[in-house]
């Protein structure tokens, strides 16, 4: 389930309440929407609620699995990772869910996207230099254009850290 609280711990509050699997909540920048992925779908699927958990909508509806949102710091655009073509990969999607967009391709794995703070650049995880256990951290222009390795093995977690 998708609980928020205060930085300092207390107010705890739960947003969802399912039976299925809620996950890997992302804030808006303007904080009045959560983006996160549930299995409450026939297939894990991206949905955004408001800040309080009112106001559940879903995003994307295919056979594969979607997952990982994080949204753009303008607040117009959602990256994310899915398996609907075979293997993973990073889309972006407007924010209501329209423009679903595939940035990579390829036969490894892609993920676990994250913008840059400017918005014209997205970092990701992926295995795709051979090794299926590794990942490496790489970078491409939010278009899906200009993909260079920076070598760091791991995924990404957040820009400047």
């Amino acid at each position: 389930e998708v609980f928020v609280m205060n930085a300092d711990g207390t107010g705890v509050t739960q947003l969802t309440d399912n039976y299925d699997y809620d996950g890997s909540p992302a804030w808006s920048p303007n904080g009045k929407k959560i983006a996160f992925h549930s299995s409450r779908a026939v297939a894990t699927e991206i949905f955004v609620m408001n800040a309080d958990g009112t106001g559940v909508t879903q995003l994307t509806d295919n056979d594969g699995r979607d997952g990982f949102p994080v949204w753009s710091p303008n607040g117009k655009q959602i990256a994310f990772e899915s398996d609907r073509d075979g293997d993973f990969e990073v889309f972006v999607m407007n924010a209501d869910g329209t423009g679903v967009t595939q940035l990579t391709d390829n036969d490894g794995r892609d993920g676990f996207p994250v913008w840059s703070p400017n918005g014209k650049q997205i970092a990701f995880g992926s295995n795709r230099d051979g090794d299926r256990g590794d990942r490496e951290v790489f970078v491409m222009n939010a278009d899906g254009s200009d993909v260079v390795a920076l070598g760091q093995q791991g995924i990404p977690s957040s820009w400047g850290g």
